[in-house]
């Protein structure tokens, strides 16, 4: 089966369990795992590009304290959530060095604060 849209491929069974999660959010939380998600993504259609997205997540995430989510400047400007960013030159640093990550991708670095009271996603 050749999944045809992101939403299409979070419906799987790998993802049911936990709809109010998302892919990032299950990640963070450890209900899902790398490996998983590039089992399930070898349908995918455009699975190149999600096997980038899969990588920039895990790696970026790395760089987060705990309790912190990193979100891609795609989803910062949706302003649908706030954000807060960070550009302090040890985690500037520590960006620099991840390999197969773009440099667009690295710097700057976007935090999860919360949902935007205004979005018009209805979150």
């Amino acid at each position: 089966m050749v999944f045809q849209t992101y939403t299409e491929f979070l419906g799987e069974e790998l993802f049911k369990p936990y709809p109010e999660l998302g892919l990032g959010g299950a990640l963070v939380m450890e209900m899902v795992y790398k490996y998983e998600i590039s089992a399930e993504a070898s349908a995918l259609k455009y699975r190149d590009y999600v096997g980038y997205g899969i990588n920039l997540a895990c790696r970026l995430q790395g760089l987060a304290r705990k309790s912190e989510l990193i979100i891609n400047k795609n989803l910062a400007n949706l302003n649908a959530l706030t954000t807060v960013i960070k550009d302090a030159p040890a985690l500037v640093e520590e960006a620099k060095r991840l390999k197969g990550v773009f440099e667009e991708d690295k710097h700057p670095l976007y935090f999860y604060a919360g949902v935007n009271p205004a979005n018009t996603f209805g979150l």
